[in-house]
């Protein structure tokens, strides 16, 4: 892998992990892969935090001088949705718990009761491999996709992206 793609890989594993969490916004330079973040308050309804906006400030700071940059912002919630839907449809085996799982999705609090039971599961694992996995392809995917500028991306795209499995030395 050259130096450009470990920068590659390293700016989706950062984006992939900040790109859940509710109100981030993440920035990457594309001359250098510098990854850099800030937190949009949502709710106007309490004092914004000094520490939080000082931050903010200064990566606002930091982006403007960037010439090409790509914005990430959080997922929404159906977006997070399809990712615990696909986990039960194509991870979990047939049966009993995936029922239950399929189950949880429609009731009234899908994001509070799957966290729950599959975090009580034998599947606690399988999910975070999962989701990890699923969402740095997601922003590989971004990635390839802005940069070609628009359109779908092939296989090979991706892999001259970064490649996702190391030759054996």
């Amino acid at each position: 892998m050259t130096e450009e793609q470990e920068k590659r890989k390293n700016a989706v594993k950062i984006v992939a992990e900040l790109i859940v969490e509710k109100g981030v916004w993440t920035y990457v330079n594309i001359d250098t892969w510098e990854v850099q973040h800030r937190y949009e308050n949502e709710d106007y309804f309490f004092d914004r935090d000094p520490r939080m906006e000082r931050k903010n400030n200064e990566v606002r700071e930091i982006i403007r001088d960037w010439k090409r940059k790509f914005t990430f912002r959080p997922m929404n919630s159906s977006e997070s949705y399809k990712i615990m839907k696909e986990f039960i449809e194509n991870q979990l085996p047939v049966g009993e718990f995936q029922d239950i799982m399929k189950q949880v999705l429609i009731g009234p609090k899908p994001f509070a009761d799957f966290n729950h039971k599959i975090h009580l599961s034998e599947f606690k694992s399988a999910w975070f491999d999962y989701k990890k996995s699923y969402l740095e392809q997601y922003v590989k995917t971004l990635f390839v996709t802005q940069l070609k500028g628009g359109g779908t991306c092939t296989k090979e795209e991706l892999e001259d992206f970064y490649p996702t499995v190391m030759d054996a030395e």
